[in-house]
């Protein structure tokens, strides 16, 4: 079994931290316990987009990986 570490009320897993403003490109990292994929997936108006993670380091005991959305992406983007 996997242990995943995400707060998104924590800048050290989304940043910047609470509601972003327009164009600002966001970062997003999750710690996990195992060496594995780890993927983000965003709902669109056309479905679903997926995106990997980048593996960065150890932490500890724990895996971590990153991305970078970068602020244009959200633009295109609208509520459900």
């Amino acid at each position: 079994m996997f242990d995943v570490i995400y707060n998104s009320q924590d800048e050290e897993y989304k940043k910047p931290f609470g509601a972003v403003p327009v164009n600002t490109t966001i970062n997003f990292k999750i710690k996990v316990n195992a060496s594995c994929d780890v993927k983000i997936i965003i709902k669109t108006q056309d479905g679903f987009e997926e995106y990997d993670l980048e593996y960065l380091e150890m932490d500890k005991k724990y895996h971590v990986y990153s991305i970078n959305i970068p602020r244009d992406y959200f633009h295109n983007l609208q509520s459900f």
